[in-house]
């Protein structure tokens, strides 16, 4: 009897999004700044999502000449262990060089990871996760979770798609615009020079690294008009904030404060817009970003006129407040699978994922969820003073 041979191997069928579908994925995954800012990342670069949500800060170099992200660790699930940071794949450390318009978003984001740590009174340290469910950057996204979370957002807008599927989209890219297989293959990571990359990417028809990520930046579905841009946050604040800043520039259009009277203090502006104190800081801080503030001599800030337009930051004040510490107030909105579930309070701390855990694990089992459910879930946090949530909550069935 003749011995049967074993079927052949099925033909790779990466099948990325459309460029559509990735417009459409990206205009979703903007809603949230920092959430679009990896989705954005993984569509450009192709990481892995372990190696996603391993990059931390010190790993970004956004200097002229030298824009990278360097790739040391990857999150994996180990038997016993849980999620940990681990070697890569391959084991092999790489670097992705960054187009223009990623560059911006990584800066972006970095900027408002500082932002968010000097409201609660400490700098954001240089090793923390650029993607972080905490204030402080000390603990990682878990790929599960990531993963959950992009699989209710292309369900909702009615997209049947993976987040692996990124990966894909960023390699086609390269591919179509005729960057050679091996370099595509350096920057996803792939073993063999190239030969990997060939036979999965075969059905798309050499450059240096840094061309490569030019033309896949140009072929980037384009990001909202005026997103993060300061005319659009003036027209339409979407954090508190933001709201403050631009009722501040809308007294300076209108006369209200001329260039050169000092700037309402922090305090003053809280109890106006009935915004925590740091809240108030925090649009100061803004307020000289645009320009519309500059510091006059130590202890002084003062509103300038357009045409003097300065570019002076704010030092941030010595004295943390306790707004947003232990013990906090909180308000909370839970979700499954997009669907609102329940409305509570409780007091926590918004810097501690361990808490929110656990103040996610006892909503769900009060919603009659069972414990492997979690995953089903997400949290809206905010400050009870506030109406904007601060964040939203999404864990793995385990901590990390």
């Amino acid at each position: 009897m003749a011995q049967a041979e074993p079927p052949p191997a099925p033909k790779p069928n990466p099948q990325p999004p459309t460029a559509a579908q990735a417009a459409r994925i990206m205009n979703e995954s903007w809603r949230d700044p920092d959430w679009g800012s990896l989705v954005w990342t993984a569509m450009t670069t192709g990481v892995r999502r372990g190696e996603m949500c391993a990059i931390r800060v010190s790993s970004v170099d956004l200097d002229e000449g030298r824009e990278t992200v360097w790739l040391r660790r990857a999150i994996r699930r180990e038997p016993g262990a849980g999620w940990v940071e681990a070697d890569l794949k391959t084991h092999q450390q790489r670097r992705i060089a960054l187009d223009a318009e990623t560059v911006v978003v990584l800066r972006q984001q970095i900027e408002r990871c500082r932002a968010r740590a000097e409201a609660l009174g400490f700098e954001y340290p240089a090793d923390g996760f650029l993607f972080s469910g905490s204030a402080d950057g000390s603990t990682f996204l878990t790929p599960d979770s990531v993963t959950q979370r992009y699989d209710r957002m292309v369900s909702r807008i009615g997209i049947e798609t993976t987040i692996h599927k990124l990966r894909h989209y960023s390699a086609t890219e390269l591919i179509a615009g005729g960057v050679d297989p091996r370099t595509v293959a350096g920057r996803l990571g792939h073993g063999g020079g190239g030969t990997t990359t060939l036979k999965a990417y075969s059905a798309w028809v050499s450059e240096a690294d840094q061309r490569a990520a030019k033309g896949l930046g140009a072929g980037m579905p384009e990001r909202p008009a005026g997103l993060d841009e300061a005319d659009r946050i003036k027209a339409e604040p979407r954090y508190p904030y933001q709201a403050v800043a631009a009722a501040v520039v809308r007294q300076v259009a209108d006369g209200t404060l001329p260039p050169g009277l000092p700037a309402p203090p922090a305090a003053e502006l809280a109890t106006r817009h009935g915004v925590s104190l740091a809240t108030a800081k925090r649009s100061l801080v803004l307020l000289t970003e645009w320009g519309t503030l500059a510091r006059h001599g130590r202890n002084e800030l003062r509103v300038v006129g357009p045409a003097t337009v300065s570019q002076v930051p704010l030092e941030p004040d010595a004295s943390p407040t306790a707004d947003y510490r232990a013990g906090t107030l909180l308000a909370l909105t839970l979700r499954r699978r997009g669907t609102e579930v329940a409305r509570f309070s409780t007091v926590a701390d918004p810097a501690s994922a361990s808490e929110l855990h656990e103040v996610l694990a006892a909503a769900v089992a009060r919603a009659g969820g069972a414990p492997h459910e979690i995953t089903d879930y997400e949290m809206d946090v905010r400050l009870r003073s506030e109406s904007v949530p601060m964040l939203t909550f999404v864990t793995s069935s385990r901590t990390s």
